[in-house]
């Protein structure tokens, strides 16, 4: 019982005679702190952004719901000389003909964007050239993530004759009304008013683009008042339950097939993307890219590991003569070891809590523009203090060792 007492008291010793070091050379400490620092800085921060990433992407994904599907013109997942595959356009003409066609029990919903640079007017208020026009039908909300807060969707009527009726983001009616009530107000843009039935919730940036800055009409109006040269449709069809699913991607994988006219022995000239297969893809390219991460921060970790060895060493050299004061006053070789490895972990995981505080707050910043909310990845937090401790015992076991072999003898003459 003694001897475990006294065994406390002399780890206690060295690890308050280490902090006195540490304290005792301020200079020397911060800039072994800082190397520290920056290798968990770079380890959390990159990380903390995928983090944030991935749980903003899978978010916007889920929120598709696992039972729905798309048909485009585009794979943006596939690649043809270093750019996404791009078959012939989705024409009017095609999702007309496969809307009639299709008689699987389901929500199927066309939309198109004729431009990303509209200017909307209301009395003397006007934005800027940076609006996105959507043209698309009544089951379009059904089918997407976003919601009506206020006022209603298209009736069959509206969507049917292209009326001149709007559903505004919430961003693009604070512009234009402030704090006013939007519905039943009449907003222009170009030669064409439409009135306001609705207001979106506010849903932020997706993918670089914000949904409360948009402004959504019927299909036939976009046509109408916003044509294009280079129209190009996407189909949102949305089940009722999943195990629907793959019977409802073969149903429509034959009807498209049939209004592209295709022989049995050609390849699909449109893309299908699943909303779960979308989550996969998306989930695989991002544990990719965490592993590369995860392998330049440890190389980064490495760095920082050979610079506390170096400075340790140092420290080593210079205090010579204080080892050899301390092996005669009855240090043991273990005594010396825990001496010096008490001085790297101290310094490893000061520099630990400013790296992790540090890596989040960047890596958030960097995450916040991809429209994620705040995240604290306590997995990679937890990884970086075992990190850390590694470091530190494995930068101070060599200068630790060497200085519990020095003979006493020889260091008390050191000058």
């Amino acid at each position: 019982m003694k001897n475990t007492f006294i065994y406390k008291l002399i780890r206690f010793e060295n690890f308050s005679l280490a902090l006195r070091y540490v304290q005792g050379n301020m200079l020397r400490s911060i800039l072994t702190i800082l190397v520290i620092v920056f290798g968990i800085m770079s380890l959390v921060g990159m990380l903390t952004a995928i983090d944030g990433l991935k749980s903003s992407l899978l978010n916007n994904f889920s929120q598709l719901g696992s039972n729905s599907f798309s048909i485009s013109d585009i794979n943006y997942f596939a690649s043809e000389h270093g750019r996404p595959v791009q078959f012939p356009k989705i024409s009017y003409r095609d999702i007309r003909i496969f809307k009639e066609r299709y008689q699987f029990q389901a929500s199927v919903s066309a939309n198109y964007s004729p431009t990303q640079s509209a200017v909307i007017k209301y009395k003397s208020n006007k934005t800027n050239p940076r609006i996105r026009v959507i043209g698309t039908d009544e089951n379009y909300f059904t089918s997407s993530s976003l919601n009506i807060e206020t006022g209603r969707n298209f009736n069959h009527i509206e969507t049917q004759f292209g009326a001149n009726v709007v559903i505004l983001g919430s961003g693009l009616k604070r512009e234009l009304f402030g704090s006013a009530e939007a519905i039943g107000k009449v907003v222009s843009s170009g030669s064409g008013k439409y009135k306001v039935i609705g207001v979106l919730e506010e849903k932020g940036a997706t993918f670089g683009m914000s949904y409360d800055y948009i402004f959504i009409v019927p299909l036939n109006a976009a046509r109408k008042n916003f044509p294009s040269q280079d129209e190009s449709y996407t189909l949102t069809i949305q089940v009722g339950s999943y195990d629907k699913l793959d019977a409802a991607v073969n149903e429509a994988i034959a009807i498209f097939r049939m209004v592209r006219q295709l022989k049995p022995k050609d390849e699909n000239n449109f893309d299908i993307q699943k909303s779960d297969s979308l989550i996969n893809i998306i989930t695989k390219q991002l544990r990719a890219i965490t592993i590369v991460t995860l392998i330049i921060s440890l190389i980064t970790l490495v760095s920082s590991a050979v610079a506390l060895m170096n400075i340790m060493l140092v420290s080593v050299k210079e205090r010579i003569r204080e080892i050899g004061t301390m092996k005669a006053l009855g240090a043991t070789i273990n005594d010396i070891k825990r001496q010096f490895l008490s001085e790297a972990l101290i310094v490893s995981q000061i520099g630990s809590v400013f790296g992790i505080l540090f890596g989040i707050i960047i890596g958030n910043v960097f995450a916040s523009k991809m429209g994620s909310e705040f995240v604290i990845p306590w997995g990679w937090v937890l990884f970086a203090v075992i990190t850390s401790i590694l470091v530190g015992v494995s930068a101070g076991y060599y200068p630790a060792v060497k200085a519990a072999r020095l003979d006493p003898i020889d260091a008390l003459r050191h000058e």
